[in-house]
């Protein structure tokens, strides 16, 4: 396991102008600090390149996570069969994570220190689309070229897919891994949102084994993975990680945008405006976004240039944390490689 060191560097207009870097001291990652579209807020980006015989133009693909963990955590724990970040990059594409603001090494707003209070905006999802924004337009201009591929799980698949719709000038092919939908029975209303979330180690397990039968935790997710994963994201939640016991800290923007739209039976986004070729996947098992949601994803993608539906057996939500991890890896680098384009 391995601790990605972020370090105030000068700035390199060679690679991104504003952009601050640091590497990996083990050599595995390259780490970004890229200005959002509001001033003092950076976005932390990680990225790993192909090794050995590189592309010449490797074609680059970016990663959003959903309502609570980041993307440098989920996407970059090392398990085996490797982290998603280096499976992508192994397979010869230039793979990028993003932590929006308020997760992992972005900038959090001061009221995260403090104990929970009233609701505030941050982490809407106008600024989440902003993000997204910004992180592509730096993976753009260091790559050279005109179009990103996207990959956005849970919320994340929301936020990419709505940003998919409105650029598709952007956009070269679209993962949407365990999209939600409008259910046939509403959830119940839930409290108000205070101004940011937090989880312990007990609740971040119960949520990860959501969906896992009793019988099997240790096979579909042991225990030993669920430990690393947990130390990357306390690695990346220093303030969090001190408290006792550690949490995790998250922004309540998801939840809000969630009370004015989902819990209302409006949908967050457009899977109709979609034209970038797309893959849908799902874990059989999931309790967050079940198999439902993707197909109603899926079939909503009438304007898509192709689309594909994978529903993942013995899943959960939390695939990429589990034993058919491999499955998953395996589509997306499948779908995403150069070589799928006509």
């Amino acid at each position: 396991m391995r601790q990605l060191l972020v370090r105030s560097f000068p700035l390199l207009a060679l690679l991104a102008p504003l952009a601050a870097h640091a590497a990996d001291p083990t050599g595995a990652a390259d780490v970004f600090d890229v200005p959002a579209r509001d001033p003092g807020i950076l976005l932390h980006l990680e990225h790993r390149g192909p090794s050995g015989a590189k592309p010449k133009k490797p074609q680059p693909v970016l990663l959003v996570h959903g309502n609570f963990f980041p993307a440098s955590s989920t996407f970059g724990v090392e398990l085996p069969g490797g982290s998603m970040l280096a499976a992508l990059a192994d397979a010869g594409l230039s793979a990028y994570t993003l932590d929006l603001r308020g997760y992992g090494g972005s900038t959090r707003p001061a009221f995260m220190k403090a104990p929970i209070g009233p609701y505030v905006p941050f982490a809407t999802v106008d600024e989440a689309q902003a993000d997204i924004a910004s992180a592509l337009a730096f993976i753009a201009e260091r790559e050279g070229v005109a179009r990103v591929s996207l990959v956005g799980w849970s919320w994340g698949a929301a936020l990419v897919g709505q940003f998919a719709g409105e650029h598709p000038e952007k956009v070269d092919k679209l993962v949407l891994y365990a999209p939600g939908w409008l259910k046939k029975q509403p959830p119940p209303p839930e409290p108000p949102a205070g101004n940011y979330r937090t989880l312990d180690r007990a609740a971040s397990r119960a949520r990860v084994l959501n969906g896992v039968p009793a019988d099997r935790v240790e096979e579909i997710h042991p225990t030993e993975w669920f430990e690393r994963w947990w130390q990357q994201n306390l690695q990346r939640d220093a303030d969090g990680a001190q408290r006792t016991p550690p949490v995790v800290r998250a922004p309540s923007g998801v939840t809000h945008a969630g009370d004015d739209t989902w819990s209302k039976g409006i949908p967050a986004w457009a899977p109709e405006k979609v034209r970038a070729s797309t893959l849908v996947v799902v874990g059989e098992w999931d309790r967050n976004t079940p198999v439902d949601d993707a197909r109603n994803v899926h079939a909503r993608l009438k304007r898509a240039a192709s689309r594909e539906l994978l529903i993942v057996p013995e899943a959960t939500h939390f695939i990429v944390l589990e034993k058919s991890r491999g499955v998953l890896l395996g589509a997306l680098t499948r779908f995403l490689t150069p070589s799928r384009k006509k």
